[in-house]
């Protein structure tokens, strides 16, 4: 049996920028999803202790993320991640791919934060399916949007973690289907 008939795990994160060896985690999700499109899901909304930086103040601002919201609703770092690292270590365990848009940049994110709070050393130990990668050879935009239109995905609640992880690791099964 091939691991194409079994789940994947799909994750995604959002950050307060860019440079992954200095941003921090914001909102993180984990998604079960099945080949039949049902999900099961996890989100986290971290309470940084610090101010969300105003050059990201758009970003969290669609997805409804300011600092004063995270400092009332988050939980600390370490509470987030923990979980989250198990999560991914059991899919890798059983052979289950890590789905999501961009991985390079949210797993290089995650080694960081993992040793930023002291959770020891995050190591890329299973198989990965990007979309952002799988797709660099088709023309047109390689946005998750654009994709999912193409591969006639439902991206619905944009820009939320759980929305986007599910709908990347929805995309990329049919990329991996459908060539």
């Amino acid at each position: 049996m091939s691991w194409s008939t079994h789940p994947l795990l799909a994750f995604d994160v959002a950050s307060t920028g860019l440079d992954t060896s200095t941003v921090r985690i914001v909102t993180a999700a984990l998604a079960l999803v099945h080949r039949d499109g049902t999900t099961s899901a996890r989100n986290w909304l971290i309470d940084l202790g610090i101010e969300i930086p105003a050059e990201v103040a758009e970003a969290t601002a669609i997805r409804g993320i300011s600092t004063e919201h995270a400092g009332a609703q988050g939980e600390p770092p370490a509470d987030v991640l923990a979980p989250g690292l198990v999560a991914i270590r059991w899919a890798w365990a059983r052979w289950l791919p890590l789905a999501g848009f961009n991985l390079n940049c949210y797993l290089t994110l995650l080694v960081h934060e993992t040793r930023r709070h002291g959770l020891g050393e995050f190591v890329v130990a299973g198989p990965l399916l990007d979309p952002f990668v799988l797709n660099r050879y088709r023309k047109g935009s390689r946005k998750l949007v654009d994709q999912a239109r193409h591969y006639g995905v439902d991206l619905i609640d944009t820009h939320t973690a759980t929305a986007d992880a599910t709908a990347a690791a929805l995309v990329a099964s049919r990329q991996v289907r459908n060539g």
